[in-house]
C-alpha cells in the first residue's frame, strides 16, 4: 500500500502546501509576467546525429533541419484570462484580474509541501522524491497572487498531472481520488472526507469528484478534487476555497473545454 500512495503524494503536498499559502503568510509572489513559456523542448533524432558522426570528414555535412516539437503535458499557453493546454487539449478561462503563478512559485509551493509532509511522516516525505519526477503542475490561478496578505481565504484553482501508466489497476479518476484520500488521510491535518467520489461531466468528458472541508486559522476551507485518466496521465484539478465562494470555482472548470 506504502508503494501506491507514492503516487499520489505529489499532488497532495502540493494541494496541501497551497492551503496553508492561500492565507499569504508566507511566499511573496514572483513576477507574474508570462510565467509559462510557449516554447518546448525539442527532441533531437538519434539516427541523424549517428550518421553525422560517421560522415566522412571532407565531405559537406548534410543540412540541419529543425527537430519536431515534443508534446508534454506541461505544454501550454496562457493569455489574460486564458489558459490553454496543448497535451491534453483542453482550455479554460478565468476573471481578467486573477494572477495566475509562475513556475517558480509552483516548484516553492511543493517543495513546501513536500517538507510538510515529511514532517509529518518521514516515511511519506522519502517517498515524494520519487513521485515529483511523474509529475506536472500545469498551472495555478488565484484571486490574489500567491502570498498576498489577505483577510479571507485566496480562492484558487489547480491543475496538475501525474503519469499513472505504470498501474494498470488504476483505471478511472475514481480509482485514482480513492488512493488520494487514503494519502491525505496520512497527513496531519484536520480533513474531512464530504462523501464518496462521484462522476461529473467537465467539458464532454467524465471526471470524478471527491469534496473535503476543514478549518484552518479559524477558518471554514472547503476543497475538491476533479479527476480522469487520459493518456497515461491522471488529470486533475484541485478547487480551494471558502464554502460560500465555492461556486465561483466550479465555474472556471465548467468554463473547460476540450478539443
Amino acid at each position: 500500500m506504502q508503494s501506491m500512495h507514492r503516487l499520489y503524494l505529489a499532488l497532495v503536498s502540493a494541494t496541501t502546501a497551497g492551503t496553508m499559502l492561500m492565507f499569504g503568510p508566507v511566499l511573496s509572489s514572483p513576477s507574474q509576467a508570462n510565467p509559462y513559456p510557449t516554447s518546448t523542448p525539442l527532441v533531437l533524432s538519434a539516427s541523424a546525429e549517428a550518421d553525422s558522426a560517421e560522415a566522412d570528414s571532407t565531405e559537406s555535412a548534410p543540412p540541419e533541419t529543425e527537430a519536431p516539437e515534443t508534446i508534454v503535458p506541461d505544454t501550454d499557453s496562457v493569455a489574460t484570462g486564458a489558459y490553454t493546454n496543448e497535451f491534453f487539449g483542453f482550455s479554460l478561462t478565468f476573471p481578467e484580474t486573477w494572477a495566475i503563478a509562475s513556475q517558480e512559485t509552483t516548484e516553492a509551493i511543493m517543495d513546501m509541501g513536500s517538507n510538510i509532509v515529511a514532517n509529518s511522516d518521514p516515511a511519506l516525505g522519502a517517498a515524494i522524491e520519487s513521485s515529483v519526477q511523474n509529475t506536472y503542475q500545469l498551472f495555478l490561478i488565484s484571486e490574489s497572487p500567491i502570498g498576498t496578505p489577505t483577510a479571507q481565504f485566496n480562492p484558487t484553482v489547480m491543475g496538475m498531472a501525474e503519469r499513472i501508466s505504470q498501474f494498470p489497476g488504476i483505471t478511472s479518476g475514481a480509482d485514482y481520488l480513492v488512493h488520494l484520500s487514503r494519502a491525505i488521510a496520512q497527513i496531519n491535518l484536520p480533513y474531512e472526507q464530504v462523501g464518496e467520489a462521484y462522476p461529473v461531466t467537465i467539458g464532454g468528458k467524465e471526471f470524478y469528484r471527491t469534496d473535503f472541508q476543514l478549518t484552518l486559522m479559524g477558518v471554514a476551507v472547503r476543497q475538491s478534487y476533479v479527476a480522469t485518466i487520459d493518456q497515461g496521465y491522471a488529470l486533475g484539478f484541485v478547487l480551494s476555497t471558502s464554502p460560500e465562494r465555492f461556486t465561483e470555482l466550479e465555474a472556471i472548470v465548467d468554463s473547460i473545454q476540450f478539443e
